[in-house]
C-alpha cells in the first residue's frame, strides 16, 4: 500500500494535516457581477465549485421541487427557501429551511437561487457526494450580518459543536446523523472575514460581520452539510491477505473532526456488509491513521486502503511510515 507522502519527518506534520482542507485564497482578484454566481464563488472560494451538480440536471418532482441523487443519498430542493432542504440516505435524514421566502430559480451560471430580495440571496449547491452547500451571497452593506435556518432533525437528536466550529447531529441512540462544517466568509477578493455559528434551539444562526469590516462586496458564506462521508468500499485480494479500499467523499475529507472517527468507522463498517467481518483492530488502526493524514493520505485515484497483514499499532505511532509500518518508513515511498 503507497500513499502520497504524509510527509515523514515528525508526527507533529501529520497533526497539521489533521485541520480541514484549506482554501486557497486569491488575493488580487476582482469583485464579480453578483449576476455572475460561478465566477465569483470561484474567485473567492474555488472549491464551491468542485463536484458541483447543474441545476440543469436536476429532476422536478409532482411539487416543484427540485431533486438529484447522488453517492445514494437523496437530495431535494424546495420550491421557495421556506420549505425544506434535505438530504436522505437510508434510515438518516436531515434536512433544514433557510429563514428567508425566495423562490427557486435557475440562475444563467445553471444553479440553482433563492432571492429575498433584501440585499442578499441564497445559492443552492448540491455536490456529486451527496452534500449541500447553501452559499449566502451579501450584496452590500445593507444585508443582515445573521442569516438563520431552522433544523429539521429527528426528535430527541443532540447537537454538539466540533472542535472547529462545526456543528455534529447525532440520534437520540447516538448514531451519527451528519453534520455542518466549521463556517466561513470570504468578501470578493477572496479575503476571510469574521463568521461564527450559534445554536438556539434547533436553530443555526450565521454570524457574518461584513459591514464594519471593510469587505468588498459581495460577500459570500456558507452552511456546508451533508450526511455520507465515504463511497462504498470495497475488498480486493493480495498475496499476503487482504486489502480495505475506501473513498472518502469531497465532503468527508473536511469532516474529520477526530471527534467523529467513530462515525467514519461506523459508516465504512456498514457499507462492507458481508465483508464487514474482515474489520480487525489492525485494520482500524491503519483508518485512523489515514483519516488524521487528510487529505495528504489519499492517492492519486481519491482512494487509501488498509491491509490485513499489518500488525496491530496504534494510530499516531505507525504515522511516520505513512500508516505502512513497516515498509513505508524513511527511504521506501
Amino acid at each position: 500500500m503507497q500513499t502520497p507522502s504524509i510527509r515523514r519527518a515528525t508526527f507533529a506534520t501529520l497533526a497539521t494535516a489533521m485541520m480541514p482542507i484549506s482554501i486557497i485564497q486569491p488575493t488580487n482578484a476582482a469583485p464579480a457581477s453578483i449576476f455572475d454566481q460561478s465566477t465569483l464563488l470561484g474567485r473567492t472560494n474555488p472549491s464551491l465549485l468542485e463536484q458541483s451538480v447543474p441545476a440543469s440536471t436536476t429532476r422536478q418532482d409532482a411539487v416543484g421541487q427540485r431533486r438529484t441523487t447522488q453517492n445514494g443519498v437523496d437530495v431535494t430542493l424546495p420550491r421557495t427557501a421556506s420549505g425544506e432542504f434535505r438530504l436522505s440516505s437510508g434510515d438518516r435524514s436531515v434536512a433544514l429551511r433557510v429563514g428567508h421566502h425566495g423562490d427557486a430559480i435557475t440562475a444563467p451560471d445553471n444553479t440553482v437561487r433563492y432571492d429575498p430580495g433584501d440585499d442578499y440571496f441564497t445559492t443552492a449547491i448540491p455536490k456529486t457526494d451527496g452534500s449541500l452547500q447553501l452559499v449566502t451571497t451579501v450584496e452590500n452593506a445593507n444585508a443582515p450580518q445573521f442569516f438563520s435556518y431552522d433544523l429539521r432533525l429527528p426528535s430527541g437528536s443532540q447537537i454538539s459543536k466540533s472542535e472547529k466550529g462545526g456543528l455534529v447531529f447525532t440520534s437520540p441512540a447516538g448514531k451519527y446523523l451528519g453534520e455542518v462544517l466549521p463556517p466561513w466568509a470570504n468578501d470578493a477578493t477572496g479575503r476571510p472575514l469574521e463568521t461564527s455559528y450559534e445554536v438556539q434551539g434547533n436553530r443555526l444562526i450565521q454570524r457574518v460581520l461584513h459591514s464594519k469590516s471593510g469587505a468588498v462586496y459581495p460577500v459570500i458564506a456558507d452552511p456546508w452539510f451533508g450526511i455520507d462521508l465515504y463511497r462504498t468500499p470495497w475488498v480486493s485480494s493480495a498475496s499476503a491477505g487482504y486489502k480495505i479500499n475506501v473513498q472518502p467523499t469531497l465532503w468527508g475529507t473536511q469532516a474529520a473532526s477526530i471527534a467523529t472517527w467513530w462515525a467514519h468507522r461506523d459508516e465504512v463498517v456498514s457499507k462492507l456488509g458481508g465483508n464487514a467481518y474482515l474489520w480487525t483492530n489492525s485494520i482500524q488502526e491503519q483508518f485512523y491513521c489515514h483519516i488524521a493524514g487528510l487529505p495528504l493520505s489519499i492517492r492519486g485515484d481519491g482512494t487509501y486502503n488498509m491491509e490485513s497483514w499489518r500488525p496491530v499499532m496504534n494510530w499516531a505511532e505507525q504515522a511516520p511510515w505513512n500508516c505502512n509500518y513497516p515498509e513505508g518508513g524513511y527511504g521506501s515511498l
